[in-house]
C-alpha cells in the first residue's frame, strides 16, 4: 500500500495492510478523528508523515521493520496512542511523542533497534531476552 501524491490522505476507518506500507515524501497519512486500530503486517517506510491525530486515541501495530527519513507524530492532549513495533530494525528521522501522550511497545522478542526520543514516558520491552539500549536512557524497574 502506498500513500503518495504530496497531499494529506485521511484514514477514517480501521484498516489492515497485508503487505508493505510506504508513505511518500510530501504526503501525510492522517489516521483521522475516530478511535481505531491499524494493523500493518509488512514493513513500513515513511518518507512523508504518519499522524496519529489529536482527537481520539489510535493504535498502530507494525509487524515488520519501520524505517524512513520522515516523521511520526503521536500528539493530542492526554490521548493514549499506542505504537507497537514487531520488527527487528526500527528507525525514523523524526518521532514526535509529547510527554504523557502515548506508549511505544517493542513487541518482537528478537534483538531489536529503537529510535531516539527524549520524551518516552511509556516504553514497553519484552523480556526475558537482554536488551542493550545505546541510543536512549532507560530505567527498568
Amino acid at each position: 500500500m502506498t500513500a503518495g501524491g504530496g497531499s494529506t490522505k485521511t484514514a477514517n476507518l480501521p484498516f489492515t495492510a497485508s503487505n508493505a506500507l510506504t508513505i511518500n515524501g510530501g504526503t501525510i497519512l492522517d489516521l483521522g478523528t475516530t478511535v481505531k486500530t491499524v494493523n500493518l503486517q509488512g514493513s513500513v517506510s515513511i518518507a512523508g508523515s504518519l499522524s496519529f491525530g489529536s482527537v481520539t486515541a489510535k493504535t498502530v501495530n507494525v509487524a515488520g521493520d519501520l524505517s524512513g527519513t520522515g516523521t511520526i507524530t503521536m500528539s493530542g492532549a492526554g490521548l493514549a496512542h499506542n505504537l507497537n513495533l514487531g520488527g527487528v530494525n526500527n528507525a525514523i528521522s523524526v518521532f514526535i511523542l509529547l510527554p504523557l501522550q502515548g506508549v511505544l511497545s517493542i513487541t518482537t522478542k528478537s534483538a531489536t533497534s529503537r529510535f531516539r526520543n527524549n520524551n518516552y514516558q511509556n516504553l514497553t520491552i519484552p523480556v526475558p531476552e537482554p536488551k542493550h539500549c545505546r541510543a536512549i536512557p532507560l530505567l527498568i524497574i
